[in-house]
């Protein structure tokens, strides 16, 4: 959400289950939020962009939230996979038919699919003028709270739970 912001993607879409995480999305620069718990998601999307979006960023893993997002797909549209699937061996079914007759691009993405020496100094000066708040997405746990900050992660009660030693 902050990276389509201050490259000031136009409509910036949050598709999530909880409500905490749709209204940090919308502090940090999504202009619209879908619970996915509220009806297909697909639908929602088409119902804010008619056409189509342009670009879905998967960061669940979620079988179900990927076919969404390719149905979800514009003419000449990606989508970009982040998320770790919980099974290893998840996989999504293609309409390839579908994918050629609209453009469609899938890729997966290891690391923001960047060069970490140019990439970095860029989000450190983004965040410097503000445009990149990386901060707002950290909760930091005392170490001996590790469990508890593996369980919020994994629940969704924070975005990166940041470990201290103070």
């Amino acid at each position: 959400v902050m990276a389509a912001s201050a490259s000031g993607a136009g409509a910036i879409i949050v598709a999530d289950p909880l409500e905490s995480r749709r209204a940090m999305a919308l502090d940090l620069g999504a202009t619209h939020v879908i619970d996915v718990a509220a009806g297909d998601t697909a639908e929602q999307l088409r119902a804010i962009r008619p056409q189509g979006v342009d670009c879905v960023l998967d960061t669940s893993g979620a079988v179900p939230a990927i076919d969404a997002g390719m149905r979800a797909l514009s003419p000449l549209g990606r989508l970009a996979m982040v998320g770790v699937p919980k099974a290893l061996d998840a996989a999504v079914s293609v309409n390839i038919l579908h994918m050629l007759s609209l453009g469609i691009s899938i890729c997966g993405v290891t690391e923001g699919n960047a060069d970490p020496q140019s990439f970095l100094p860029e989000l450190i000066a983004l965040n410097a003028k503000g445009l990149f708040p990386f901060e707002k997405l950290m909760t930091r746990y005392r170490l001996e709270d590790i469990n508890q900050a593996v369980t919020d992660q994994h629940e969704g009660r924070c975005v990166k739970a940041v470990l201290t030693m103070a």
